[in-house]
């Protein structure tokens, strides 16, 4: 029949930020890169201006922190359910810098590995698997760990160390998730709502302790 079309030709759905061309450093799991991205961003336009600045993104997705970097990035940080570290792809660099430490070495889930919350255990088994480092995303403890990431970028990766202006992004996801699985006006939603809170001041915090005033926000 004509009114209808067949997908044989259609091979696969592909994610933003998803690349055949770099692997992830230190993990086997999906590596991303910019490849896709045919517009340039405010990180690309900082650096066609300012060479020397400094752009770094974090995210717990990592299609959020690819995106944000734009095609110039120094650096773009997500977490790998495969392993429960934060990593980033060869596109960026060819080994984890030293500040990356914690980070990129560590289960970042594992001393959650049993936790009980609002009636709902997570992890089964005698210790951390890809499953449950997917489930954990659904607790208040992704964005927690994002906010030390992001400090430790701040304090340790030589942003703000010049009068270079230099950009830092970071995607907290952890409120998407939560209202994705258990909905608005619930419990856990309020509870991630109000730590999200929480941990906007925080970081606003060591901005201020970092830099004074000499910094500005967009917050979306």
């Amino acid at each position: 029949d004509s009114r209808y079309v067949t997908l044989d030709h259609i091979a696969a759905m592909v994610r933003a930020g998803d690349s055949d061309n770099h692997k992830l450093i230190g993990s086997a799991g999906e590596a991303g890169s910019p490849d896709q991205l045919l517009v340039h961003t405010v990180g690309d336009a900082l650096k066609a201006a300012h060479p020397r600045s400094l752009v770094f993104t974090a995210g717990w997705k990592d299609y959020a922190a690819i995106m944000t970097a734009g095609h110039h990035g120094d650096g773009a940080y997500w977490f790998d359910p495969t392993t429960g570290h934060m990593v980033t792809s060869d596109y960026y660099t060819r080994e984890y810098p030293s500040w990356t430490d914690r980070f990129t070495r560590d289960d970042l889930t594992a001393p959650f590995f049993g936790m009980t919350w609002h009636g709902r255990r997570f992890g089964t088994g005698d210790g951390p698997d890809e499953a449950y480092r997917l489930r954990f995303r659904y607790t208040p403890h992704p964005n927690a760990l994002l906010l030390e990431f992001a400090k430790t970028l701040l304090d340790r990766s030589g942003v703000g160390a010049d009068a270079e202006p230099d950009l830092v992004a970071v995607s907290f996801a952890g409120l998407d998730y939560t209202g994705h699985e258990y909905g608005p006006e619930t419990p856990e939603f309020d509870e991630v709502l109000l730590q999200q809170d929480r941990e906007v001041g925080d970081l606003l915090r060591a901005l201020d302790a970092k830099l004074g005033a000499n910094y500005t926000v967009a917050m979306t």
